[in-house]
């Protein structure tokens, strides 16, 4: 009955006065209450800040997979942000299902490499950077100096870093990247229930789309192991 009344006062103010209902709520362990809050100040639009208080808001309150979901947009939004970034490696670490393979310095060296902009930070530098190395180009063309070539390379090699860049995010939400949000969750081998299970995931276990047929969705695991659940049993992260 609390968690309601704070949804309706929440819905009746600003996002920024709902953003500090849902603090003085996570401060009193409302947590409930503080997801709430957080939900309602979301309604103008995704913030990192916002997001990561509701991913601390879901993991107090025991929802790993949520927590994991909202800790992911967070990041997607401030990829620098080494709270979320700290966070999201917690909540990973403490869920039930673990992931026996861990990726080597190299893989994660590639992975900070090209996720320490955000997809609108690197589209939007790799147009100007594009601007400024066609504008080099177009110097040389009217003085004829070679100098203005060095420099168009130059740029022309920063705006293929961050087209990568923007390319691995874009890459990252086409491969519809979903979390497990229910307790315990039988993955089955077909999409329906008089099919057998394959592999019992948990609460925050991370997968990706790769089919959808009715109520139950294709997912594929970390390792490749997957089968088919509910939609209402998962939470695609963007």
């Amino acid at each position: 009955m609390l968690t309601h009344l704070l949804l309706y006062i929440a819905i009746a103010l600003s996002p920024a006065e709902s953003y500090n209902l849902g603090n003085k709520c996570y401060s009193q362990n409302d947590y409930a209450g503080a997801v709430a809050a957080y939900q309602q100040a979301l309604q103008a639009g995704p913030d990192a800040a916002v997001l990561y208080n509701l991913g601390n808001a879901y993991f107090k309150s025991g929802r790993t997979g949520q927590a994991v979901a909202s800790y992911r947009r967070a990041q997607y939004l401030n990829p620098r942000d080494r709270d979320i970034r700290a966070n999201l490696e917690f909540v990973r670490s403490y869920r039930a299902d673990k992931i026996l393979t861990l990726p080597d310095p190299f893989s994660k060296f590639l992975y900070g490499l090209f996720h320490f902009f955000s997809e609108r930070e690197a589209a939007l530098l790799a147009l100007i950077c594009f601007g400024l190395g066609s504008l080099m180009l177009a110097l040389f063309v009217v003085y004829g100096k070679k100098f203005y070539v060095y420099i168009s390379v130059f740029w022309v090699l920063v705006f293929i870093f961050f087209l990568a860049d923007l390319l691995t995010w874009r890459n990252e939400r086409q491969q519809l990247p979903v979390v497990i949000t229910s307790a315990e969750v039988s993955a089955l081998s077909g999409p329906g229930p008089e099919y057998k299970q394959i592999i019992l995931v948990h609460d925050g276990t991370e997968g990706q789309i790769k089919e959808t047929r009715g109520d139950y969705l294709l997912i594929q695991m970390p390792g490749g192991i997957g089968g088919w659940v509910r939609k209402d049993e998962v939470e695609r992260v963007f």
